[in-house]
């Protein structure tokens, strides 16, 4: 069994860790649930070795864990995936996955990597990357699935996965779902943290709640369900409206695209795709990631040029357009800055807070990250402390903070609830449907149709770069879903 007997574990002022009792069997798929910052990934951190706990033991069939030694945990026979892939940028896929257990020979053979990756990546039914492909430019879901390959390449007899299953595509995640339930009929533990309420009764066995750092609850998946689980996890949601907003708003044109074409490594990944978003309007793009999303919201960030087509920008003005990336720790974030230099990296913010001299005035400066930090329920020590000392649901709520604090015209979200729980969710949820109510123009990107459908007023899919706008009144999920994977084109 792998067991956490009173665990406690504190960063500064903050318990993220309040003698936390954890038990997962052999042969069994343990979920383990908790809103941001309930001490979900602290945990799982301490029974892979990456960090000690200040009290109480962490044990693998009754034996103490070496306490803050990854390796030890790993010859142990745990092997642990993160919300946020940790993969060499720089190095190619097959030199990542050789860091794991697929070479295990002197030399170093990058073919037989490949070829035995390759292998159980059919058995998951994953997509590789190209031969020789560096990670740098590749999509989150890409990422995850290298981090998957390379924690079963060690053949575990525990698996901790955190949020794994985010940003895979349907068919994909059916495919790894009964993955793991083999690996539980071979004996082996799967611990499996996540905030899909509906994903985890339907392939754990257990279902562990955790909430301000303390273990509230502990129930068979047959014994419960999501009200409960949700109940245990925030207390009462906010009340929220998923009417769809189908009117088409009557406002000002805000962002026009036509017939925009985006090159990438001497290869089409957004294909001829025209689209228009009004002020008051939330417009929606699904997708299965890797379809040209990525490169799209680099186009509308200003950081790529379309190879022909036109973007049309209602206020071109820096500021007026506010993006919050899928990767918040790559492309949203600086992990080392303190919370509130990592809000004045936005233009916007950093010239309100600038003095005549030409400094950031700290003093507001750290006012302004605290309100901020308030309003959106961002659990942290302080406006002082590091990005990285965020958990990864708490670190998306200061990207979303941070974008709409700059009141833009024009908000393109990646992803927007990647990490967030299901509390975090509805606010967010909340604060869409407010920005867009005052006039705010929202492009909505995102592999969750659920989510798309209750905010969207005009909705379209994207698959192989090309875009396919959906009727109001053919809404029908499993058709989109078809869309998505491309077996409707």
């Amino acid at each position: 069994m792998l067991a956490a007997n009173g665990i406690t574990r504190r960063f500064a002022r903050t318990v993220a860790l309040d003698h936390v009792n954890f038990c997962a069997r052999p042969g069994e798929i343990h979920a383990l649930v908790g809103e941001n910052g309930a001490g979900k990934s602290t945990l799982i951190n301490i029974f892979a070795g990456r960090l000690r706990p200040d009290s109480g033991h962490a044990t693998l069939d009754g034996v103490p864990l070496l306490e803050g030694s990854s390796d030890a945990a790993l010859r142990a026979g745990i092997a642990a995936v993160y919300q946020s892939p940790m993969l060499f940028e720089r190095m190619s896929w097959e030199e990542n996955l050789a860091l794991g257990g697929f070479d295990l020979g002197d030399r170093l053979d990058l073919r037989a990597v490949a070829d035995r990756a390759r292998q159980l990546a059919d058995r998951l039914g994953f997509a590789l990357p190209p031969a020789g492909a560096t990670v740098e430019g590749r999509s989150v879901a890409e990422r995850v699935r290298l981090e998957i390959l390379r924690a079963l390449s060690f053949d575990p007899h525990v698996l901790i996965l955190d949020e794994p299953t985010g940003v895979l595509a349907p068919e994909e995640l059916a495919a790894f779902l009964d993955t793991l339930r083999r690996l539980r009929t071979e004996g082996r533990i799967v611990v499996l943290v996540t905030h899909k309420l509906a994903e985890a009764l339907a392939v754990a066995d257990r279902v562990t709640v955790l909430r301000h750092g303390r273990t509230v609850g502990e129930r068979t998946a047959a014994a419960t369900d999501k009200a409960e689980l949700a109940q245990m996890m925030v207390g009462d949601l906010p009340p929220s409206s998923r009417r769809p907003l189908y009117h088409r708003a009557a406002g000002k044109t805000v962002l026009a695209l036509d017939h925009v074409v985006v090159d990438r490594d001497h290869r089409r990944v957004v294909d001829n795709l025209s689209f228009t978003l009004a002020e008051g309007e939330i417009g929606g793009i699904a997708g299965v990631d890797g379809n040209g999303q990525a490169e799209l919201v680099d186009l509308l960030a200003g950081v790529r040029r379309p190879a022909s087509g036109l973007v049309r920008l209602a206020d071109p003005a820096a500021g007026a357009t506010a993006v919050v990336p899928q990767n918040r720790d790559l492309d949203g974030l600086v992990l080392e800055m303190p919370l509130w230099e990592n809000l004045m990296l936005a233009s916007v913010l950093r010239r309100r807070f600038t003095g005549r001299a030409g400094w950031i005035r700290r003093a507001p400066a750290l006012d302004f990250c605290a309100e901020l930090l308030e309003k959106f329920r961002i659990r942290a020590p302080g406006a002082d402390f590091p990005a990285a000392a965020l958990s990864g649901g708490n670190r998306q709520r200061l990207a979303v903070a941070r974008a709409l604090a700059t009141s833009p015209r024009l908000l393109v979200a990646h992803d927007i609830c990647r990490g967030l729980d299901l509390r975090a969710t509805a606010d967010v949820h909340q604060m869409l449907r407010e920005y867009s109510a005052g006039g705010g123009a929202v492009l909505l990107i995102s592999s969750d149709l659920d989510e798309l459908l209750a905010l969207c007023g005009r909705l379209a899919v994207i698959c192989r770069g090309r875009l396919t706008e959906i009727s109001p009144a053919d809404r029908d999920p499993v058709r989109i879903g078809l869309l998505m994977s491309g077996a409707a084109l």
